[in-house]
Formats: structure tokens, C-alpha cells, sequence
């Protein structure tokens, strides 16, 4: 059975938990305390030396970084897929989960360590992000998911930070009419329900 180590609220655990609920693969979760930094021990740094989560772990095998890990068990469980045949599509796939796990983070650590306390430097975080989102909003355009292939790895991507920028008063935002249905929509998806 696959073992998978994270942190509560953590975008990247979240990222591969919901690929495992939605293939319905059989995983126990090994919570972290992250303020303990049980991720810093050696037993984990042997499993991960980037001293981060997700780790996964099967049959003999250790992995980490939460994309790599979910298109492993795209691979490894191919029903239901989450990346499509066709190459092109896969690509344009691979660039929203790197512009989501490289544009996202700063400004979004930089909001959170500034929320209620400078409202200033919380407001400019908030426009840095909005300004990250207007590519994801044409992408979604009118179509029900990111990139318009049907629930994939682009759509995995997203949702935790979406759901983080609500949290954070960055989201709603009119300006997101796409990114808001769609957000909506995710949220009552049993896989995001049972993980958020």
C-alpha cells in the first residue's frame, strides 16, 4: 500500500492526496507536524533530502515533489487518467503545474505573513496574485476545466491554491467570472471535499 507522508494544509499534500482519492487508490497518510519539523529528521531527510512533502513511498520506491508524484501514479494507476494521449495537450498540462508551483508561492508566503497585520503590503501581494491569475482565467475561458481536456493534472494543480486565495481575500474577485466557476464546480468534487 502506498505511504504518503504531508502536512495539514499543505497546497503540495493536497496536490497528490487528490489524485489518490481520485483514482480511488489505497493510501495511508503519515502527518508531519510541521512546526516540530518532523520533515527535518533524519529518517524523513533519508526519504527526501529537500527536507519537503509529499513523499511517497511503494513497494521499494520513494518519491517527492508532488507533480512528479502525481504523474507517477498517473502512470502507475492509469484510470481515471488526468493526462491526456495527446502530446501537445500534455505539454501545455506540465506548464500550468510549473506556473502554479513556481509563480504562486512568494507573493502568496509573502500575503500570508502580512495578513492582518499590514494592510498596505497585504493589498499589494493580493494584486501581485491577481495579476499571476489572468493567465489561468483565459485558460479556463468558458470551458469547465483548465486547459478544456476534461479533469486533469492542470485542474490538481490549481485547486489548492485557489482555494488558499479565498482563504486569504484574494478570491472573489469579479474580474475571475471563469476562475470562480470553475473554483465552484471543484469544490464539489468528492476528491477536493475529502481533502480540503
Amino acid at each position: 500500500m502506498i505511504k504518503l507522508y504531508v502536512f495539514k494544509g499543505s497546497v503540495n499534500s493536497q496536490r497528490t492526496r487528490i489524485v489518490l482519492e481520485e483514482k480511488k487508490i489505497p493510501h495511508e497518510l503519515v502527518f508531519l507536524d510541521r512546526e516540530k519539523k518532523e520533515h527535518k529528521k533524519p529518517e524523513i531527510l533519508a526519504l527526501n533530502p529537500y527536507g519537503k512533502v509529499p513523499i511517497l513511498v511503494e513497494d521499494g520506491v520513494v518519491l517527492y515533489e508532488s507533480c512528479i508524484i502525481n504523474e507517477y501514479l498517473d502512470e502507475t494507476h492509469p484510470e481515471p487518467a488526468l493526462m491526456p494521449k495527446d502530446a501537445a495537450q500534455r505539454a501545455r498540462i506540465r506548464i500550468m503545474m510549473d506556473y502554479t508551483t513556481t509563480r504562486f508561492p512568494p507573493p502568496m508566503l509573502a500575503l500570508r505573513d502580512v495578513a492582518g497585520k499590514d494592510p498596505a503590503a497585504a493589498a499589494t501581494h493580493k494584486e501581485t496574485l491577481k495579476s499571476l491569475l489572468a493567465p489561468v482565467e483565459a485558460a479556463i475561458g468558458d470551458r469547465s476545466h483548465v486547459l478544456g481536456t476534461g479533469f486533469t493534472l492542470a485542474d490538481v494543480a490549481l485547486i489548492p491554491w485557489a482555494l488558499r486565495f479565498e482563504s486569504l481575500g484574494v478570491l472573489p474577485d469579479p474580474a475571475f467570472p471563469n476562475l470562480l466557476r470553475w473554483l465552484a464546480a471543484m469544490k464539489e468534487r468528492p476528491s477536493v471535499k475529502a481533502t480540503s
